[in-house]
């Protein structure tokens, strides 16, 4: 089972903080942070992280927290697309993964579920064609609300379907999942070969539109039915990688990420009564 280091909660570490906690906590790769890679890489050459990912034994699995799907002008878009391009090759450097895309919300002018669709698919295979020349792929992952852009894991997999590039398939949170009242047995709907990626989230207040690191609890031990959820993939062959995502107090980051990992295992492999 391949879990990951979820870097998107980890309090003040740095980024090679983040490496080496997850080396500490038994993490063999890690799901970056997009905001944090690029002030790293605006004084760092790629090659330096490349080492430290080498030295601790750990691999970037994934780039999450990029610019959400929005409408921008075309000056706007054009400068998205340059850093996209520019986040593509720096994780090819690194050997390749995915980089995480999200619907940003819907504009007031936008009527229907099929006009965000249409949008959607566009836009994402503007994307597909940008990583297409690299050992990149791009993962969707939904965001549930009432204004989200794609608010649900059905939308999310008919503009897969509709986007229709095989660098193009679907990441799926279960903080998202859960808010967007979705149930474990319609994840027998998934195309398990088009689920690329899965953010391990859990909460005590999961319903609410917006949650603050605070809120975030130990897998497990929060609102979500994460082991029905997990169990439900299990069944089907999906084995990872997980993005386990770690909430942490400022210095504690490596201490939460195994405790993190060891409720992740507990729940996939509970101890015996």
């Amino acid at each position: 089972m391949q879990l990951c280091l979820s870097a998107r909660s980890s309090g003040d570490a740095s980024l090679e903080g983040q490496v080496q906690a997850a080396a500490y906590a038994g993490f063999r790769c890690i799901d970056l942070w997009a905001p944090e890679l690029e002030a790293y890489l605006s004084s760092y050459h790629v090659a330096f992280l490349d080492a430290t990912l080498g030295e601790h034994g750990v691999y970037a699995a994934a780039v999450s927290g990029t610019e959400p799907l929005l409408f921008r002008t075309r000056t706007e878009s054009l400068v998205i697309q340059a850093h996209f391009l520019e986040l593509c090759t720096r994780l090819d450097a690194l050997g390749g993964g995915l980089v995480l895309a999200y619907p940003g919300p819907r504009p007031d002018w936008m009527a229907s579920d099929s006009e965000s669709a249409d949008w959607a698919v566009h836009t994402l295979r503007g994307l597909a064609d940008l990583a297409a020349p690299f050992d990149v792929r791009v993962a969707f992952e939904f965001r549930a609300g009432v204004h989200s852009l794609v608010r649900s894991l059905a939308q999310s997999q008919e503009i897969i379907r509709r986007t229709a590039r095989r660098n193009v398939g679907l990441s799926l949170s279960t903080v998202e999942f859960h808010r967007s009242g979705g149930l474990p047995q319609q994840l027998d709907t998934v195309d398990m070969e088009q689920l690329w990626f899965v953010h391990l989230g859990d909460a005590r207040d999961a319903c609410t539109e917006t949650m603050r690191p605070e809120e975030g609890t130990l897998p497990g031990h929060g609102d979500i039915p994460l082991q029905a959820i997990c169990g439900k993939l299990a069944e089907r062959g999906f084995l990872g990688p997980y993005g386990v995502q770690v909430y942490a107090p400022p210095g504690d980051l490596a201490e939460a990420a195994r405790a993190a990992r060891d409720a992740v295992l507990e729940m996939f492999m509970p101890s015996p009564a």
